[in-house]
């Protein structure tokens, strides 16, 4: 098997980011992108709640560990679409791919989100 193709070469590097310097930095995927989607959760209840002033109550939309890869993933897409041959966009989609299986494997439902 030939590990010189560029696309060899792009997932050694994603699996030397993902599991070297981002976990020892942020900790693992599943507990970062909780974390992330629980802040995202304040502030967008927040925001809403000033647009909604005397309105009624806002829709209520729970961010999950799933959603903050995937939507990191469509940041990094609309930078491609600026930059096609941005290479770090390109790792990090691979990245957040790669951190998505981990929140699937953790087992935590798509739509749920913490308490």
């Amino acid at each position: 098997m030939n590990y010189t193709t560029p696309r060899a070469k792009l997932l050694n590097e994603v699996m030397e980011i993902v599991h070297k310097d981002r976990n020892a930095n942020y900790g693992n995927p599943e507990n970062n992108f909780q974390q992330i989607a629980d802040l995202w959760n304040a502030y967008w209840t927040a925001r809403n709640k000033n647009m909604y002033r005397g309105q009624g109550e806002p829709p209520q939309l729970l961010f999950t560990s799933h959603d903050v890869a995937i939507m990191n993933m469509m940041i990094k897409i609309a930078r491609l679409a600026k930059n096609p041959q941005h290479h770090d966009s390109v790792v990090d989609i691979a990245g957040y791919a790669a951190c998505l299986a981990d929140v699937q494997e953790s087992g935590k439902p798509v739509g749920s989100a913490s308490a």
